[in-house]
């Protein structure tokens, strides 16, 4: 007879995350690793998994043992983890940071204990899960602060080398559009917009070849990541805003909204999408069509010339594309006319 289904409340699978969490095997003797546990239930409560820091190996994350290691053929999606710290973002390659991880797993909630102090995170691991659409909660007070009392000596040597990089004037935080979108992959990549940045750039490789993945690397346009001996090239948001077929899926305010009035006041409307490489091209096109021209005989031979010179408007175009905030959520209108 097959066992009866257990569910639990939210509550009561954050306190077993961490009655787990305190398991944790630390792989380090000259400093100090973090307690961590994370719990895999169903939206419904169902426990599915659990896991802790170290539990089938040194130095083995608790997201990346209940994803990779305990659950690596089954799907999550939609399902919900808890976690007493919250996940990485960066390690050292081939390591995936364990919120991509989350990401890839397609896990649509995450409950976090506790926010990790540690420069590497601040808060960049729990914003790089909202911003790939996966609900964040926090858990109860009462047991944020069990969290901290058990990783007492960790968060304070955290707390001291963010206060050694903020005296040096460093900035740890992870800008959004440097992050690796984990929804996208290199062939959302407009194959105009890249034969035209290998264009203006002179490059001497041909788009798809590792010599130009490379150099969209370097330049924090890709990110890649090696997953069972493969290499995976991602678009960041930068990427995808200079080089995607359709940015303004992820980017709404990447549209530019064009609007003129005519002699006779019709008020004329029109939107740029796409990569920002091709767009500034566009519009100037554009406006070469509707702006007036006048016949100019100031050479032997009649030649048309604009009304008002398109180099007026080109560094108000070159203005708007570049100093527009592209996270914001509404739509900016550009006035040329």
């Amino acid at each position: 007879m097959p066992s009866k289904k257990k569910y639990f409340t939210p509550q009561q699978l954050m306190e077993l995350s961490i009655k787990v969490m305190k398991k944790s095997e630390s792989e380090h003797t000259k400093k100090v690793d973090p307690k961590v546990g994370a719990v895999l239930a169903t939206k419904e409560g169902e426990l599915l998994s659990t896991a802790y820091r170290g539990e089938l190996q040194a130095g083995n994350h608790a997201e990346y043992v209940l994803i990779e290691r305990k659950n690596a053929d089954k799907d999550l999606r939609g399902l919900v983890l808890y976690t007493t710290l919250e996940p990485c973002v960066d390690r050292n390659p081939p390591k995936d940071g364990c919120g991509f991880r989350i990401i890839d797993a397609r896990i649509s909630k995450v409950y976090i204990g506790h926010l990790d102090p540690d420069p590497t995170v601040a808060g960049n691991g729990s914003e790089l899960l909202k911003q790939n659409g996966i609900v964040v909660e926090y858990f109860n007070k009462n047991l944020e602060q069990l969290i901290h009392d058990e990783n007492r000596d960790f968060f304070i040597a955290a707390a001291l080398r963010a206060k050694d990089l903020s005296q040096r004037e460093l900035t740890p935080d992870i800008s959004a559009l440097d992050q690796e979108l984990a929804e996208y992959d290199f062939t959302d990549f407009s194959e105009k917009a890249m034969q035209e940045l290998i264009s203006r750039a002179k490059l001497k490789f041909h788009i798809g070849t590792d010599a130009f993945k490379k150099f969209l690397t370097q330049r924090r346009l890709v990110k890649c990541s090696e997953r069972s001996k493969r290499k995976i090239y991602r678009p960041t948001g930068l990427g995808l805003l200079l080089l995607g077929k359709n940015p303004e899926n992820h980017f709404e305010n990447s549209v530019v909204k064009f609007t003129s009035t005519t002699n006779d006041n019709q008020v004329i409307t029109k939107d740029f999408k796409g990569p920002l490489v091709l767009l500034a091209e566009e519009i100037e096109h554009y406006l070469g069509i509707i702006i007036p021209q006048l016949i100019s005989r100031e050479k032997f031979r009649r030649q048309s010339v604009a009304d008002i010179p398109l180099k007026v408007f080109r560094e108000v175009i070159i203005n708007a594309l570049v100093h527009r905030d592209y996270l914001l959520n509404t739509h900016q209108i550009l006035k040329l006319m």
